[in-house]
């Protein structure tokens, strides 16, 4: 699993990181009798990252998106990651939880989203999340 200290970045195929994550939380959605559903871009650009990092990011997105859809009865609980290119100089991934939580002031409910961004430089990469 990811320990402190390891954040060599490292070309990275983000639907196979996501994969592996998924695996690594497996028993705890399905003790959560949660369904999730991947939907991968299979023409999402190659990035740059730390992989230890992103599989934190994502397993911190997916217990919070477990904990927001807790209160639902089993059949409801439903998780959505996906991946998708912009432009093809972006890779974005979306994890969407259809909990009851909603956002103030647009009554909307939350997804989060974290692109990301390719530079015409190749020391410069950013992730954002929004």
């Amino acid at each position: 699993m990811a320990r402190k200290g390891q954040s060599t970045r490292s070309p990275l195929n983000l639907n196979a990181v996501i994969a592996e994550t998924l695996r690594l939380v497996g028993s705890d959605i399905l003790i959560r009798e949660t369904a999730v559903v991947t939907d991968f871009d299979s023409r999402l650009p190659g990035v740059e990252a730390a992989p230890v990092q992103i599989q934190q990011v994502l397993i911190n997105l997916i217990r919070n998106a477990l904990d927001a859809v807790e209160t639902l009865a089993p059949a409801k609980r439903r998780i959505i990651i996906s991946t998708s290119s912009l432009k093809g100089e972006t890779a974005e991934v979306s994890v969407r939880d259809f909990g009851t939580e909603v956002c103030p002031p647009t009554g909307r409910r939350k997804s989060s989203i974290f692109l990301f961004h390719k530079s015409a430089h190749p020391d410069f990469r950013s992730l954002s999340l929004k």
